[in-house]
């Protein structure tokens, strides 16, 4: 299982024709679909794209053993601090994405609570304690729906733990 954001890259285009994949939106899409033929005239056009997709299998592959980690010896706290993370960075990558300001970066977390707890491996009663944890210590806000403001990013990525 994986969350997939804004320009990533989705699916195994040189894994055979035997591969099958499961994606289910949790939240609105745009998908923009190639087949192996168009993706590999992209890669002769654009000598540059191979590379750019090599950095990406790697931070991913980098992104699975960071969330190894995450669920075999992270405490609940770090593991929402940590989420919390991981979609302020992936909306920091998306071009389109303001600027912050005075009252933090605002960000959709894509996932519901219960989602959020299942994806993190612990209950939901323990997602909504740690967020409004979070949000007691000024780390973040809480809005309505799935949105949160990330009021100190230095503070949140020590409540993660990460390096």
């Amino acid at each position: 299982m994986a969350l997939q954001f804004a320009s990533d890259f989705l699916g195994r285009p040189y894994a055979g024709d035997n591969t099958s994949a499961l994606a289910e939106a949790a939240t609105d899409v745009e998908l923009c679909t190639f087949t192996r033929p168009q993706l590999e005239v992209l890669l002769r056009a654009y000598p540059g794209l191979q590379q750019q997709l090599m950095q990406r299998v790697l931070k991913d592959l980098d992104f699975a053993r960071e969330w190894m980690v995450l669920l075999g010896r992270k405490t609940a706290e770090e593991r929402v601090a940590s989420f919390i993370l991981l979609c302020l960075e992936k909306q920091r990558n998306v071009a389109c994405h303001a600027a912050p300001s005075k009252s933090g970066e605002r960000l959709e977390l894509p996932l519901s609570r219960t989602d959020i707890a299942d994806y993190l491996g612990i209950t939901l009663e323990t997602v909504a304690r740690k967020l409004r944890q979070l949000s007691d210590d000024g780390v973040i806000a809480i809005h309505t729906g799935r949105f949160v403001s990330v009021l100190d990013a230095e503070r949140l990525r020590a409540r993660s733990a990460s390096d």
